[in-house]
């Protein structure tokens, strides 16, 4: 998910994000974007391991994090960088939450 995700052009996203610093209409929708964002981690998370609500959420919103992470470094980085973090959250949840 988070591969797909960051094919996205990363020097616009740290231009709005940054955009949002001084405009609150922008701020607001940067928000509403990374909260969708999060609900679907957490939708997915939930459906594949069979995670509680608040659990899932958790999840959903540390990879939404390290997505967002990932989005702000060097376009040339972006697409590798939180690859490591993915996979070790990944092997996280399989090794608590097996999917059978």
């Amino acid at each position: 998910m988070l591969a797909l995700g960051v094919e996205a052009d990363v020097n616009l996203e740290r231009g709005v994000r940054a955009l949002a610093a001084d405009h609150p209409a922008v701020a607001e929708l940067v928000r509403s974007a990374d909260d969708r964002h999060e609900l679907v981690f957490t939708a997915d998370l939930a459906a594949i391991y069979g995670l509680q609500t608040d659990e899932a959420q958790e999840y959903g919103r540390l990879l939404n994090a390290l997505h967002i992470a990932a989005m702000s470094r060097p376009a040339e980085e972006a697409r590798t960088w939180g690859a490591g973090p993915a996979r070790a959250i990944t092997a996280l949840l399989g090794s608590n939450f097996p999917i059978e």
